[in-house]
């Protein structure tokens, strides 16, 4: 026994000790890189990849070989559940549009590939041929440990567009999932198991935008936007995890007055029904108006259910003719779209640009799009409950004749141009931006003096992409060549044929009568002549085309060997120096333009026609015009900073700023969603060069977050007795958001009161409950929870000689556990419990070892 005793002890401190150094690995894993603002009040640590930096690989998740999967490129929408962050991505965000642009323009992709690495001295991610060679869509759903940062994977890589929103509701996670078919995914995140719950009317027209966004919580619904075949649509369930039976249409493209625009060629790629929120118990709801290239600015609609259940519409932001009480856009003529947030009894609005319009124009070398949108960057408003909105950040114009907070249009950058998301924690409101900047550089690089500031790596790596675009349009022409000469042989041999035949045919006829041999001589002579005719000229035409090519491929292979030259000299001559330039020399030349063309229009009579046609195409309106808007665009570029902004206000109306850079990251143009989780306030990025970034922000001001804590959990109620029913909290510097039953909340003075540190119960509400037990949800602003229950009983009936005493339930609970609010874990932050627990364990196996031991020694 002595033995067995002993192995079994040996073998459990083994365990114990494995366990142990296993439970300090997992939390190993640490924040490395962080961001901090200006002024200290906050900071930003990098969670995704944390052991790679700014302007390194990330996407969150790895390819099986360990490759960053930087295809990865939008956080595209988040929700926080406890302690984790749930993930919905976007791939290869903006090489999907390239390849619609190829197929549009006829182009190889190859081609156009090239002509981006060249632009962008391929940082921008245009596929990955190694990992991804087949270029499949990516997307993913994953959940993040704010703890030990740890990812795993919720939704594998699917061929589909993506997971463009999400929200919590009835502790099950919801996902919009956009696609041929659109549909709605359900996450029970106790299990982390998916169900698809409602699919989406396929659209029998390529041409109708499935990029479905928009999705929130009213009342006891869960509401989204949904597309079909007859254009937007609006859903509702109360029991989601039913299935799609349990959904009804509550609002359809007629009822909104044939607003949205729905198909990819409209504004936004058919933006449709962008983003909703509940606000004093109505929906509210933006849409995307403008159709067939009209750059038309957003509505916004409200919806209201009636007791019979019977939804209505009426616009509120919207056209003249529909007696709207505000004007499309508020007056903001370049925003598109708006993206929506409610904080301190207003409903916030976000101006939303769409520059997508104006980058592609700026290809064909149009820049009218561009100056208007960057000389209108975003604005914010907000709403009362009465519905009267006034500006906060913007300048002032007749529709608003003041602003109340401290911030002009753009937040102080023309290249913000859009509020991308909102957010509430903490009392505090937050705010990310999208900036256009990352995506011109093509052209920003030019006017700020980045171009001069190029490393001997970056110059070198930006000639090896224009090699090797080179490369692809002297192999493309030497095909064209050969293509050209091959249809050429087969015409010459087709005509060969052909007049073999003739001449076979001409022989076979009569020989015998002398008339008829002296016509056949003839034709065959005019026959012969034809021919040589159409030889000289065809071989003519082909050594023409002959000699074109052969002088672009010369000048191909000159300016190859030129980059070669210049690749040899850059160890000799580069030196690494910085420079501010200047667009003076630019508005020089606008200057000589216009007085050129005051010029020709004073002596145009006098010209001749060929002159006048030639300098009718240099010196029109239109082109000094452009010229104009190429300009002042570049003076805006030269100005800005690339990487989106991050703001944040007490108030609603004065706001700090925390980032203007991505937190010194220039590909992190765009700051896409917002999580709430119960370690902190975090944040995932839209990164089209290197991959999608997950953050963590934290205010240097407050105390560091914990979790509120509940002395009871468990109360008695007696209709009988009505004495009041109360929890004990210690708020550990959060606030209560909101109480509720059913997942519904309860109404504050109504139904519950809070009394210094307690939460009581309205006994009048108390009295409405049948008897039984009944679970509440107290939800704190660090976006945990904690559930109690409440037993309602009537001791009416009892015997009056001996009343049962009713529970103190302003006291814990000597029988009830302490709860944390940390939604789906109960262990705090930073709580060493099983740690200790195991240090015990082994203690102890080190103590019976020893005694065994000693018993052994004194037997022997």
């Amino acid at each position: 026994m002595g033995k067995i005793l002993r192995k079994n002890m040996v073998i459990s401190l083994i365990i114990c000790i494995v366990m142990t150094t296993t439970a300090f690995a997992g939390s190993s894993r640490q924040v490395k890189y962080t961001y901090e603002s200006n002024n200290g009040n906050y900071t930003a640590g990098k969670l995704s990849h944390p052991e790679n930096g700014p302007k390194e690989d990330d996407g969150i998740i790895d390819f099986e070989n360990g490759d960053a999967d930087t295809g990865q490129n939008y956080s595209w929408s988040s929700v926080g559940y406890g302690k984790y962050m749930y993930i919905g991505t976007c791939y290869g965000a903006m090489y999907n549009t390239m390849k619609k642009m190829a197929y549009e323009l006829n182009m190889e992709l190859s081609e156009l590939k090239a002509i981006v690495n060249v632009l962008y001295n391929g940082t921008l991610y245009v596929g990955d041929e190694k990992n991804n060679p087949e270029a499949q869509n990516r997307a993913v759903i994953v959940k993040l440990n704010t703890e030990t940062l740890e990812v795993s994977i919720i939704e594998p890589p699917k061929n589909m567009g993506g997971y463009r929103a999400s929200i919590e509701f009835k502790d099950k996670l919801y996902f919009s999932a956009t696609g041929t078919t659109p549909y709605l995914l359900e996450i029970d995140p106790k299990t982390d198991e998916t169900k698809v719950v409602y699919k989406s009317q396929k659209p029998s027209s390529p041409s109708i935008s499935t990029g479905i966004r928009g999705l929130t919580v009213v009342g006891d619904e869960l509401i989204a936007s949904m597309i079909g075949d007859n254009g937007a649509y609006i859903v509702s369930s109360t029991e989601p995890s039913k299935g799609e039976s349990s959904f009804k249409t509550i609002c359809t493209q007629e009822d909104l007055l044939d607003y949205p625009a729905y198909l990819y060629t409209d504004s936004i790629f058919g933006g449709s029904i962008w983003d909703m929120v509940c606000f004093n118990n109505k929906l509210y709801f933006t849409v995307v108006t403008g159709k067939n290239g009209d750059k038309s600015s957003f509505a916004m609609f409200r919806g209201e259910n009636d007791e019979n259940g019977k939804w209505t519409f009426e616009p509120i932001i919207g056209k003249e003719e529909d007696n709207t009480k505000y004007p499309l856009g508020l007056g903001a003529s370049r925003s598109g779209a708006a993206n929506l947030e409610v904080y301190n009894n207003h409903l916030y609005i976000g101006g939303y640009n769409d520059p997508m319009i104006a980058l592609s124009d700026v290809l064909n070398f149009n820049f009218e799009n561009l100056y208007k949108d960057l000389s209108e960057p975003v604005n914010l408003w907000r709403m009362d409950k009465s519905e009267d909105i006034e500006l906060v950040a913007g300048e002032p114009n007749k529709l608003f004749s003041k602003r109340v907070g401290n911030q002009t249009s753009g937040f102080g950058s023309s290249l913000n141009q859009y509020v991308w998301d909102m957010e509430v924690y903490q009392g505090k409101l937050y705010l990310g931006t999208f900036n256009i900047g990352s995506l011109a550089y093509p052209i920003m690089q030019f006017t700020n003096g980045d171009v001069l500031d190029m490393t001997k790596e970056e110059i070198e790596s930006q000639i090896k992409y224009i090699k090797e675009l080179i490369e692809i349009l002297s192999n493309k022409q030497n095909s064209s060549s050969k293509l050209e000469e091959v249809i050429s042989e087969e015409t010459e041999t087709e005509e060969i044929s052909e007049e073999t035949i003739n001449k076979k045919n001409v022989n076979e006829e009569d020989n015998n009568e002398e008339n008829s041999n002296k016509d056949i001589d003839i034709k065959e002579e005019t026959i012969s002549e034809n021919i040589n005719e159409e030889s000289v000229v065809k071989t003519s035409e082909k050594e023409v085309l002959t000699q074109e090519n052969e002088k672009i491929i010369d000048s191909l292979e000159e300016m190859s060997k030129n980059l070669e030259v210049i690749t040899e000299e850059l160890d000799s001559t580069y030196e690494d120096n910085t420079s501010n330039r200047s667009i003076s020399e630019q508005e020089i030349v606008l200057k000589c333009l216009e007085d050129a063309k005051k010029i020709y229009e004073e002596y145009k009579d006098e010209l001749s026609e060929e002159s006048i046609e030639s300098l009718d195409k240099l010196l029109n309106k239109e082109k000094i015009q452009n010229f104009k808007y190429f300009i002042e665009s570049c003076k805006y570029l030269s100005k800005g900073q690339r990487g989106f902004s991050l703001l944040v206000s007490e108030d609603g109306k004065n706001f700090e700023t925390i980032t203007n850079d991505g937190f010194s990251d220039p590909y992190n143009h765009g700051l896409r969603t917002f999580s709430k989780t119960t370690t902190g306030l975090t944040i995932g990025t839209a990164n089209p060069f290197k991959g999608t970034q997950v953050w963590k922000i934290t205010d240097n001001n407050a105390d560091s977050i914990k979790d509120s804590i509940v002395d009871n959990n468990k109360a008695t109620y007696d209709k009988y007795k009505k004495e009041e029913v109360a929890f004990k909290i210690r708020y550990n510097g959060n606030t209560l958001e909101s109480v509720q039953k059913d997942y519904k909340s309860l109404t504050e003075g109504t139904e519950y009161t809070l009394k210094d540190e307690y939460i009581v119960f309205s006994t009048d509400y108390l009295d409405t409950l049948d008897l039984g037990t009944h679970e509440f949800r107290f939800r704190f602003s660090n976006n945990g929870f904690v559930d109690v229950k409440v037993e309602v009983i009537d001791s009416s009936s009892e015997d009056t000689d001996n009343p049962k005493k009713p529970n103190d339930t302003t006291k814990p609970n000597n029988n009830d556990k302490n709860e944390s609010i940390s939604g789906p874990n109960n262990i705090q932050t930073g709580d060493d419990s099983g740690i200790v627990i195991l240090t015990i364990l082994s203690v102890c196996c080190l103590v019976a070892l020893f005694i065994l031991n000693r018993k052994n020694r004194m037997k022997s």
